[in-house]
């Protein structure tokens, strides 16, 4: 009578976890399709991520052309002396998202607007700058997305370690084991990684334009006076010649400011080293950012 009412003891037991498995798979099977749907999501992401690259340029060159397109022919701010039709500014906007330079009129003899807008759309579709898409999607995943298993930093090591834990290893003393868990895991040695390389881009872009600005600045303002830097009817700010020679020249694009582009400066020595440094910067940078 004992063993039969310990059999049916167990029996009832195992009934009772049977039930308690079934209760818990419904919660299991939402956490673990929420999971896929992330990894769906990631894989996309890491994997279309060139084609979503291209698009986005080949978008922006379209619509900062048609703005240039509006500015020009139907806008009060407009400069009278050039007529621009849409595909000519379709095709600067793209020269300068692509770092060309090549251009179907004279840049020079455009408005300030759309100079301005041709500047912004070159330092956002630099090499430098256009590197930190692909570093936020990553750092996001390490940060957020657990176990995916996509590209060669962010998987492997999570499969290794996870295999690595199952592996029984002789326990280590108990203070030992609370210093380790201090450390940070792989995922977040990445993340601050990926946010270090992140911010190091932007301040290093930023100290960049500033220095080199301000000193190409001032040497026009004090090299430089007077029709010096004429430009039509009108004189060009040295600052403002400054700020596109810069821009233009550390993004490989090469516009200036000036009909006759760099022609006037020729016998600058000074200067024309300094620009060939700006142009220099971008290639090291962008060489860096390959390598790491």
């Amino acid at each position: 009578m004992e063993i039969r009412s310990e059999i049916e003891a167990s029996e009832s037991d195992d009934d009772i976890s049977v039930m308690s498995v079934q209760e818990e798979a419904p919660g299991e099977q939402l956490q673990e399709k929420t999971h896929q749907i992330k990894a769906l999501i990631y894989r996309f992401r890491m994997r279309h991520f060139f084609y979503i690259h291209l698009a986005v340029f080949i978008a922006s060159g379209l619509f900062a052309g048609l703005i240039i397109y509006l500015i020009e022919n139907y806008s009060t701010l407009k400069n009278q002396q050039i007529s621009v039709s849409y595909i000519n500014a379709w095709f600067v906007s793209c020269t300068c998202a692509y770092g060309c330079g090549l251009t179907t009129f004279d840049f020079a003899k455009l408005s300030k607007a759309s100079q301005i807008i041709l500047l912004v759309l070159t330092v956002f579709s630099g090499i430098t700058i256009s590197t930190l898409p692909a570093l936020g999607i990553k750092a996001y995943t390490h940060k957020h997305i657990e176990g995916m298993t996509v590209d060669d930093d962010h998987g492997k090591e999570v499969r290794t370690s996870e295999n690595s834990q199952q592996v029984s290893t002789p326990r280590l003393p108990t203070a030992l084991e609370e210093k380790l868990a201090l450390l940070p895991t792989p995922q977040q040695i990445r993340y601050w990684a990926y946010m270090t390389i992140i911010l190091l881009i932007l301040a290093t872009c930023a100290f960049l334009y500033l220095f080199y600005f301000i000193v190409l600045g001032a040497w026009l303002q004090t090299r430089y006076p007077g029709n010096a830097l004429a430009e039509g009817n009108s004189t060009v700010n040295p600052w403002y010649a400054s700020l596109i020679i810069i821009i233009t020249g550390f993004n490989q694009n090469g516009l200036a400011p000036f009909s006759d582009g760099m022609a006037r400066f020729v016998d600058d020595a000074y200067m024309n080293i300094f620009v060939i440094l700006v142009g220099s910067l971008e290639i090291c940078s962008s060489s860096k950012l390959h390598y790491l």
